[in-house]
């Protein structure tokens, strides 16, 4: 189940709200690890 505030009125709209969602889990997933190889020595 996904909560949001996005309003759809298709399948389609909805199967993209849901993608996008997706892509950013995955980003707040990978950003920590990108956050720590940039720090200055």
């Amino acid at each position: 189940m996904l909560l949001t505030t996005v309003t759809v009125s298709t399948f389609a709209e909805a199967i993209a709200a849901v993608r996008g969602y997706t892509q950013r889990w995955g980003i707040e997933l990978f950003h920590p690890f990108v956050s720590r190889s940039e720090t200055p020595p």
